[in-house]
């Protein structure tokens, strides 16, 4: 068996631990993750210590099956993942008793991660616990996550009520680890949205977590109104490297001001509630040479329209470390929304051979696709020009032969079976693929990539 095979024979039964347990090639590689349906069964796992390089356990509160742990197990747990299986008004007011067990019992813990059900009960009692500071002292990422119940996680905001104190409760919570926390090098925190009274408690909390952790900081995912505190303005996080933020208008300006203070920002994943405005463009426009992923989501970009042109897209042909870029607008039913670009002017000015990684989602439409380009005159399109023809769309799909994922959801005329078919016959490098929503691929497109696909495509998706 190779090690592939052992990995998959290692999810499906037991019975093959005796012959993974041996393995000199897995004990260096392999990492257990240890979901909750299974935890009863640990107990067979004697020599866990010597062959698992890592251990992730998944445990759901309140939980019974703590005796089943070996302590061998929680020894050697560098990821914990805690989350509710059902809603807040159901749970009691504390969290099991057998968190502070888990947490005080994992020296080794580098990750935990929280889900906002969690998050949302006190966890005072555990946080002051003097065996899990100890342990949590030398945490480097924290995570504060979606719960598992919530569908459309990527797209949606998880909405926190005043009510019963919930969102007090979370600024509790947030101020605890915030005392013993100063060693974090990631801090991860979904969208959320607070009750008003105590929006700005959080928002502070977060940024008073940033700048306990300034120094050892390289990544932070924050959003919304925490982008709308002026303390943020002036923070410097000197190690800092990746930011993801999500941010309505009225904090873009801060989010600016921020990017100024951190050149060294290698990768930038950057949503906008409505209209992205131009000064915010042209920041992370003289901050794109030196980086390496760019994904931007907007309605609309406003404020900078010339003659013959929407958003200005030159600067991507000087970005000469981007391995990773994502174009992504939402749902929009602005007539005007064709002001944002098309899809042909962008491909041809990406830095196409170096590209590991290519999204596109929501652009074009019937009236004005991806492949039509127009004259733009203030802000107005003046008029359309016809569709490019199929040899020009694939000499422009040509120079992207090194990509490992390549992504045209929701834009309708982006790929046909003419198209399709060039993609995975010519993109021999592709391993993910996704065609959501094309209107104009067939069955017969999508049936011809088992007979003339590139074998290395894994994971293709359509619909």
């Amino acid at each position: 068996m190779n090690l592939a095979d052992m990995k998959a024979a290692r999810q499906v039964s037991w019975i093959f631990f005796d012959m993974i347990e041996n393995c000199q090639h897995f004990k260096n590689a392999g990492v257990l993750f240890v979901k909750k349906d299974t935890l009863r069964n640990l107990n067979i796992l004697s020599n866990s210590d010597r062959i698992w390089r890592a251990i992730r356990v998944d445990i759901s509160l309140p939980t019974k099956d703590l005796q089943n742990i070996p302590r061998n197990i929680l020894q050697n747990v560098e990821f914990a993942s805690f989350f509710s299986e059902v809603g807040f008004e159901n749970n009691p007011p504390f969290p099991s008793p057998s968190m502070i067990e888990i947490l005080k019992s994992t020296p080794k813990i580098s990750t935990l991660q929280l889900d906002i059900e969690v998050f949302k009960m006190s966890l005072r009692v555990v946080l002051n616990h003097n065996d899990v500071r100890n342990n949590l002292k030398s945490l480097k990422r924290l995570e504060i996550v979606y719960p598992k119940s919530c569908t459309g996680y990527k797209n949606h905001t998880f909405k926190v009520s005043s009510r019963n104190r919930l969102d007090v409760v979370f600024s509790e919570n947030l101020n605890l680890l915030t005392t013993f926390l100063d060693n974090l090098e990631s801090f991860c925190m979904t969208k959320v949205e607070f009750g008003s009274l105590s929006s700005i408690c959080i928002r502070e909390g977060v940024v008073m977590l940033l700048q306990k952790n300034r120094n050892t900081l390289q990544e932070i995912a924050v959003h919304l109104a925490v982008w709308e505190s002026t303390k943020l303005v002036g923070l410097k996080i000197p190690r800092l490297t990746s930011l993801t933020a999500t941010t309505r208008r009225q904090g873009q300006e801060t989010l600016e001001r921020f990017f100024i203070d951190h050149p060294s920002l290698e990768e930038l994943d950057i949503a906008v509630k409505k209209d992205f405005k131009r000064s915010l463009f042209n920041v992370i426009r003289e901050r794109s040479p030196n980086l390496r992923k760019l994904h931007l989501k907007a309605k609309k970009f406003v404020g900078f329209f010339s003659i013959g042109r929407g958003a200005e897209w030159s600067f991507l042909s000087e970005m000469t470390r981007l391995r990773d870029f994502q174009l992504s607008r939402p749902h929009c039913k602005d007539p005007k929304w064709e002001l944002y670009g098309n899809g042909v002017e962008i491909l041809e000015m990406l830095p196409q051979n170096q590209l590991e990684r290519l999204g596109f989602r929501g652009i074009g439409d019937k009236k004005c696709g991806f492949w039509t380009t127009r004259l733009i005159i203030g802000d107005r399109v003046v008029f359309l020009e016809p569709e490019l023809e199929l040899p020009y769309k694939l000499e422009v799909l040509r120079g992207f032969r090194n990509l490992k994922r390549l992504s045209f959801n929701r834009c309708p005329d982006a790929v046909d079976d003419d198209v399709m078919r060039f993609i995975v016959s010519e993109m021999t490098s592709l391993e993910e693929l996704e065609v959501s929503h094309c209107s104009r691929l067939t069955n017969a497109g999508i049936a011809g990539v088992s007979e003339e696909g590139s074998d290395s495509i894994r994971n293709l998706k359509g619909g």
